[in-house]
Protein backbone atom coordinates (compact mmCIF):
# COMPACT_ATOMS: atom_id res chain seq x y z
CA UNK A 1 0.00 0.00 0.00
CA UNK A 2 1.92 3.05 -1.34
CA UNK A 3 3.81 4.29 1.80
CA UNK A 4 1.93 2.56 4.63
CA UNK A 5 3.84 2.03 7.60
CA UNK A 6 2.56 -0.69 10.34
CA UNK A 7 3.22 0.59 13.69
CA UNK A 8 6.77 1.26 15.59
CA UNK A 9 5.65 3.21 18.46
CA UNK A 10 8.50 5.44 19.87
CA UNK A 11 6.26 6.10 22.38
CA UNK A 12 6.48 3.58 24.60
CA UNK A 13 9.92 4.13 25.46
CA UNK A 14 8.94 7.65 26.58
CA UNK A 15 6.41 6.36 28.63
CA UNK A 16 8.82 4.09 30.36
CA UNK A 17 11.30 6.34 31.21
CA UNK A 18 8.05 8.41 32.54
CA UNK A 19 7.12 6.12 35.60
CA UNK A 20 9.77 5.29 36.52
CA UNK A 21 10.69 9.03 38.14
CA UNK A 22 7.10 9.19 39.46
CA UNK A 23 5.72 8.19 43.22
CA UNK A 24 4.42 5.03 43.17
CA UNK A 25 2.88 3.00 45.83
CA UNK A 26 4.40 0.23 47.20
CA UNK A 27 4.20 -2.97 45.03
CA UNK A 28 1.27 -5.65 46.03
CA UNK A 29 -0.68 -8.53 44.91
CA UNK A 30 -3.34 -6.86 44.49
CA UNK A 31 -2.02 -4.96 41.90
CA UNK A 32 -1.21 -7.71 40.11
CA UNK A 33 -4.68 -8.75 38.94
CA UNK A 34 -4.52 -5.64 37.07
CA UNK A 35 -1.57 -7.42 34.75
CA UNK A 36 -3.49 -10.45 33.73
CA UNK A 37 -5.99 -8.44 31.20
CA UNK A 38 -2.39 -7.68 29.35
CA UNK A 39 -1.58 -10.34 26.52
CA UNK A 40 2.15 -10.78 26.21
CA UNK A 41 3.82 -9.87 23.41
CA UNK A 42 5.07 -13.66 22.25
CA UNK A 43 2.10 -14.92 22.55
CA UNK A 44 0.19 -12.09 19.75
CA UNK A 45 3.36 -12.40 17.95
CA UNK A 46 2.10 -13.75 14.34
CA UNK A 47 5.06 -16.24 14.11
CA UNK A 48 5.21 -17.34 10.33
CA UNK A 49 7.91 -20.21 10.09
CA UNK A 50 11.11 -19.09 9.54
CA UNK A 51 10.65 -15.43 10.71
CA UNK A 52 12.60 -14.13 13.58
CA UNK A 53 11.09 -14.36 17.17
CA UNK A 54 9.36 -10.84 17.79
CA UNK A 55 10.87 -10.81 21.18
CA UNK A 56 14.09 -9.65 19.34
CA UNK A 57 12.86 -9.02 15.77
CA UNK A 58 14.64 -6.16 13.65
CA UNK A 59 12.66 -3.97 11.66
CA UNK A 60 11.92 -5.40 8.29
CA UNK A 61 12.65 -2.73 4.81
CA UNK A 62 8.89 -2.71 4.23
CA UNK A 63 5.79 -2.96 6.13
CA UNK A 64 3.52 -2.29 3.37
CA UNK A 65 2.18 -4.60 0.23
CA UNK A 66 5.29 -4.68 -1.71
CA UNK A 67 5.65 -8.34 -3.02
CA UNK A 68 9.30 -9.02 -3.77
CA UNK A 69 10.62 -10.21 -6.76
CA UNK A 70 12.61 -13.53 -7.22
CA UNK A 71 11.98 -16.36 -9.67
CA UNK A 72 12.60 -19.75 -10.76
CA UNK A 73 12.82 -23.08 -8.76
CA UNK A 74 15.12 -23.03 -5.68
CA UNK A 75 15.03 -19.37 -5.22
CA UNK A 76 12.85 -18.27 -1.89
CA UNK A 77 9.37 -18.28 -2.30
CA UNK A 78 8.01 -14.93 -3.64
CA UNK A 79 4.69 -15.14 -1.73
CA UNK A 80 6.02 -16.69 1.55
CA UNK A 81 8.52 -13.49 1.41
CA UNK A 82 5.59 -11.05 1.23
CA UNK A 83 3.98 -13.00 4.07
CA UNK A 84 6.77 -12.54 6.05
CA UNK A 85 7.50 -9.56 5.29
CA UNK A 86 3.96 -7.90 6.13
CA UNK A 87 3.54 -10.43 9.44
CA UNK A 88 7.29 -9.17 10.83
CA UNK A 89 6.43 -5.99 10.48
CA UNK A 90 3.43 -6.48 12.30
CA UNK A 91 5.12 -8.38 14.71
CA UNK A 92 7.87 -6.06 15.41
CA UNK A 93 5.16 -3.13 16.08
CA UNK A 94 3.05 -5.67 18.48
CA UNK A 95 6.38 -6.32 20.46
CA UNK A 96 7.42 -2.46 20.58
CA UNK A 97 4.20 -1.72 22.11
CA UNK A 98 3.05 -4.60 24.24
CA UNK A 99 7.53 -5.25 25.55
CA UNK A 100 6.50 -1.92 26.09
CA UNK A 101 3.42 -1.83 28.29
CA UNK A 102 4.77 -4.74 30.38
CA UNK A 103 7.85 -3.06 31.67
CA UNK A 104 5.60 -0.25 32.78
CA UNK A 105 2.96 -2.07 34.40
CA UNK A 106 5.67 -4.41 36.30
CA UNK A 107 6.74 -1.11 38.19
CA UNK A 108 4.20 -0.50 41.10
CA UNK A 109 1.18 1.34 39.93
CA UNK A 110 1.50 5.26 41.15
CA UNK A 111 -2.22 5.00 42.56
CA UNK A 112 -4.26 1.97 43.83
CA UNK A 113 -7.91 1.97 43.95
CA UNK A 114 -10.20 -1.01 44.33
CA UNK A 115 -11.14 -1.48 40.85
CA UNK A 116 -8.48 0.88 39.23
CA UNK A 117 -4.53 1.28 38.76
CA UNK A 118 -2.76 4.24 37.59
CA UNK A 119 1.00 4.25 36.52
CA UNK A 120 2.06 8.02 36.09
CA UNK A 121 1.62 10.87 35.01
CA UNK A 122 4.94 11.72 33.97
CA UNK A 123 7.28 12.47 31.37
CA UNK A 124 10.64 11.11 30.60
CA UNK A 125 12.99 14.50 30.92
CA UNK A 126 12.33 17.98 30.93
CA UNK A 127 12.50 18.03 26.91
CA UNK A 128 9.89 15.58 26.10
CA UNK A 129 6.59 17.01 24.94
CA UNK A 130 4.11 15.26 26.54
CA UNK A 131 3.30 13.80 29.71
CA UNK A 132 1.55 10.02 29.89
CA UNK A 133 -0.53 7.67 32.20
CA UNK A 134 -1.66 3.95 31.76
CA UNK A 135 -4.98 3.24 33.27
CA UNK A 136 -6.65 -0.17 33.93
CA UNK A 137 -10.07 -0.43 34.92
CA UNK A 138 -11.85 -3.35 36.43
CA UNK A 139 -15.59 -3.03 34.28
CA UNK A 140 -16.80 -6.38 35.34
CA UNK A 141 -16.10 -9.36 37.12
CA UNK A 142 -12.40 -10.10 35.85
CA UNK A 143 -12.86 -7.80 33.20
CA UNK A 144 -10.69 -4.98 32.16
CA UNK A 145 -10.24 -1.99 29.89
CA UNK A 146 -7.16 -0.22 30.22
CA UNK A 147 -5.24 2.94 27.94
CA UNK A 148 -2.56 4.76 27.58
CA UNK A 149 -2.82 8.64 27.12
CA UNK A 150 -0.97 11.68 26.54
CA UNK A 151 -1.12 14.69 27.10
CA UNK A 152 0.99 17.80 25.99
CA UNK A 153 3.42 19.20 28.90
CA UNK A 154 1.71 22.57 28.61
CA UNK A 155 -1.55 21.58 29.55
CA UNK A 156 -4.51 20.60 27.71
CA UNK A 157 -6.93 17.60 27.09
CA UNK A 158 -5.66 13.74 27.40
CA UNK A 159 -5.83 11.48 24.12
CA UNK A 160 -5.95 8.32 23.91
CA UNK A 161 -2.62 6.75 21.89
CA UNK A 162 -3.70 2.93 23.05
CA UNK A 163 -6.43 1.12 24.27
CA UNK A 164 -7.40 -2.76 24.81
CA UNK A 165 -10.15 -4.91 26.56
CA UNK A 166 -8.82 -8.34 28.13
CA UNK A 167 -9.83 -10.53 31.11
CA UNK A 168 -7.85 -12.06 34.15
CA UNK A 169 -6.77 -15.53 34.74
CA UNK A 170 -10.32 -16.40 36.66
CA UNK A 171 -12.86 -15.41 33.87
CA UNK A 172 -13.41 -17.85 30.85
CA UNK A 173 -12.24 -15.73 28.06
CA UNK A 174 -8.79 -14.87 29.64
CA UNK A 175 -6.30 -14.77 27.00
CA UNK A 176 -8.90 -13.14 24.44
CA UNK A 177 -9.26 -9.84 23.73
CA UNK A 178 -7.93 -6.72 21.62
CA UNK A 179 -5.93 -3.50 21.56
CA UNK A 180 -5.67 -0.64 19.45
CA UNK A 181 -3.43 1.97 18.80
CA UNK A 182 -4.51 5.51 17.55
CA UNK A 183 -1.14 6.81 15.34
CA UNK A 184 -2.69 10.19 14.66
CA UNK A 185 -3.10 10.88 18.52
CA UNK A 186 0.40 9.97 19.13
CA UNK A 187 1.84 12.34 16.16
CA UNK A 188 -0.60 15.27 17.84
CA UNK A 189 1.51 14.62 21.05
CA UNK A 190 5.15 13.59 19.48
CA UNK A 191 5.11 15.44 16.25
CA UNK A 192 8.92 15.04 15.28
CA UNK A 193 8.85 10.89 16.28
CA UNK A 194 5.43 10.40 14.95
CA UNK A 195 5.52 8.99 11.43
CA UNK A 196 2.67 6.03 11.19
CA UNK A 197 -1.08 7.31 10.57
CA UNK A 198 -4.67 5.79 11.11
CA UNK A 199 -4.94 3.06 13.84
CA UNK A 200 -4.16 -0.43 13.65
CA UNK A 201 -6.05 -3.12 15.63
CA UNK A 202 -5.12 -6.50 16.82
CA UNK A 203 -8.19 -9.14 17.79
CA UNK A 204 -7.01 -11.78 19.50
CA UNK A 205 -8.57 -15.17 20.78
CA UNK A 206 -5.25 -17.81 22.42
CA UNK A 207 -7.42 -19.67 24.63
CA UNK A 208 -6.94 -22.77 22.87
CA UNK A 209 -5.82 -24.45 19.59
CA UNK A 210 -6.21 -23.37 16.40
CA UNK A 211 -5.40 -19.99 18.10
CA UNK A 212 -6.02 -16.55 16.02
CA UNK A 213 -4.44 -13.64 15.87
CA UNK A 214 -6.18 -10.76 13.74
CA UNK A 215 -4.92 -7.56 12.53
CA UNK A 216 -7.08 -4.36 10.84
CA UNK A 217 -4.20 -2.36 9.49
CA UNK A 218 -6.33 1.54 8.85
CA UNK A 219 -3.78 4.22 7.57
CA UNK A 220 -5.12 7.28 5.62
CA UNK A 221 -7.91 6.08 3.42
CA UNK A 222 -6.08 6.98 0.28
CA UNK A 223 -3.29 4.88 1.13
CA UNK A 224 -5.31 1.75 1.26
CA UNK A 225 -6.08 -0.89 4.26
CA UNK A 226 -5.12 -4.70 5.02
CA UNK A 227 -6.80 -7.28 7.08
CA UNK A 228 -4.19 -9.87 8.58
CA UNK A 229 -5.18 -13.12 10.29
CA UNK A 230 -3.19 -15.81 11.57
CA UNK A 231 -4.58 -19.28 12.79
CA UNK A 232 -2.19 -21.30 14.90
CA UNK A 233 -2.57 -25.01 14.92
CA UNK A 234 -1.35 -28.16 16.00
CA UNK A 235 2.55 -28.49 16.11
CA UNK A 236 3.20 -25.13 14.36
CA UNK A 237 0.92 -25.48 11.59
CA UNK A 238 -0.98 -22.82 11.00
CA UNK A 239 -1.79 -20.24 7.78
CA UNK A 240 -2.01 -16.00 7.40
CA UNK A 241 -5.04 -14.73 5.40
CA UNK A 242 -4.66 -11.06 4.06
CA UNK A 243 -7.48 -9.69 2.70
CA UNK A 244 -6.38 -5.98 1.05
CA UNK A 245 -6.54 -2.75 -0.88
CA UNK A 246 -2.90 -1.86 -1.71
CA UNK A 247 -0.21 -0.82 -3.88
CA UNK A 248 1.37 -3.54 -6.02
CA UNK A 249 3.47 -1.24 -7.91
CA UNK A 250 6.88 -0.58 -6.89
CA UNK A 251 6.85 3.24 -7.04
CA UNK A 252 3.87 3.09 -5.13
CA UNK A 253 2.42 5.95 -7.67
CA UNK A 254 -0.01 4.10 -9.12
CA UNK A 255 -3.88 3.06 -8.44
CA UNK A 256 -4.86 0.32 -5.90
CA UNK A 257 -5.40 -3.36 -6.28
CA UNK A 258 -7.66 -5.32 -4.49
CA UNK A 259 -5.25 -8.27 -2.86
CA UNK A 260 -6.36 -11.89 -1.51
CA UNK A 261 -4.28 -14.13 -0.17
CA UNK A 262 -3.83 -17.38 1.95
CA UNK A 263 -0.88 -19.04 2.53
CA UNK A 264 -0.88 -22.60 4.54
CA UNK A 265 1.85 -24.22 6.14
CA UNK A 266 2.93 -27.45 7.78
CA UNK A 267 4.85 -28.09 11.29
CA UNK A 268 8.07 -28.57 9.08
CA UNK A 269 7.36 -25.18 7.53
CA UNK A 270 6.45 -26.23 4.02
CA UNK A 271 3.57 -24.59 2.41
CA UNK A 272 1.61 -23.14 -0.50
CA UNK A 273 0.34 -19.46 -1.59
CA UNK A 274 -2.69 -19.02 -3.22
CA UNK A 275 -3.36 -15.09 -3.87
CA UNK A 276 -5.87 -13.43 -6.38
CA UNK A 277 -5.05 -9.96 -7.44
CA UNK A 278 -7.62 -7.50 -9.58
CA UNK A 279 -8.77 -3.84 -10.15
CA UNK A 280 -6.89 -1.13 -9.88
CA UNK A 281 -4.29 -0.72 -12.36
CA UNK A 282 -4.99 -4.25 -13.69
CA UNK A 283 -7.37 -4.72 -16.61
CA UNK A 284 -8.36 -8.32 -15.31
CA UNK A 285 -7.80 -10.24 -12.40
CA UNK A 286 -4.21 -12.14 -11.91
CA UNK A 287 -4.05 -15.67 -10.02
CA UNK A 288 -1.07 -17.42 -9.17
CA UNK A 289 -0.18 -19.99 -6.54
CA UNK A 290 3.25 -21.03 -5.00
CA UNK A 291 4.56 -23.87 -2.91
CA UNK A 292 7.48 -24.19 -1.54
CA UNK A 293 9.72 -26.56 0.48
CA UNK A 294 10.28 -26.54 4.91
CA UNK A 295 13.59 -24.28 3.67
CA UNK A 296 11.40 -21.87 2.22
CA UNK A 297 12.57 -22.70 -1.55
CA UNK A 298 10.26 -22.68 -4.84
CA UNK A 299 8.97 -25.92 -5.26
CA UNK A 300 6.21 -25.05 -7.71
CA UNK A 301 4.83 -21.76 -9.19
CA UNK A 302 1.95 -20.73 -11.51
CA UNK A 303 -0.02 -17.77 -12.42
CA UNK A 304 -2.93 -17.41 -14.84
CA UNK A 305 -0.86 -14.41 -16.89
CA UNK A 306 2.71 -15.99 -17.46
CA UNK A 307 4.12 -13.06 -15.03
CA UNK A 308 6.53 -15.89 -14.17
CA UNK A 309 7.57 -19.09 -16.03
CA UNK A 310 5.66 -21.88 -14.72
CA UNK A 311 7.86 -24.19 -12.57
CA UNK A 312 7.94 -27.54 -10.52
CA UNK A 313 4.94 -29.71 -10.39
CA UNK A 314 1.83 -29.00 -8.30
CA UNK A 315 2.36 -32.72 -6.55
CA UNK A 316 5.09 -31.48 -4.73
CA UNK A 317 3.11 -29.17 -2.92
CA UNK A 318 2.40 -29.45 0.89
CA UNK A 319 -1.50 -28.74 0.03
CA UNK A 320 -2.13 -29.76 -3.25
CA UNK A 321 -5.65 -28.52 -3.25
CA UNK A 322 -6.66 -24.93 -3.82
CA UNK A 323 -8.67 -23.13 -1.05
CA UNK A 324 -12.07 -22.32 -1.88
CA UNK A 325 -12.12 -18.70 -0.84
CA UNK A 326 -9.86 -17.59 -4.10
Amino acid sequence: MRSMKVVALAFVVSALSAFANGCAVPASEEAERFREALPLQQEVALRIPGAANATNATKPKSGGLRIATGTGAGATARYYQFTRDLTGAVDFGTAVILGGIWAIVHSAPTTLEPKKAVWGPGAGNALEPAVWRFTVNEVGDAEYDYVLEGQPKAGGAWLSVMKGHGYGKSHPEHKQGWFEVDNDAYKTLEPTRGNDEGKTKVTYNLKQLPATIAVELRPDAAKGWADVKVTHDQAGSGSVEITSLGDIDESKATALEDIHLLSRWTSEGSGRADISMSNGDLPFTVDATECWSSSFARVYYKDTVDFEPNTGDASVCAFTQAPSKL
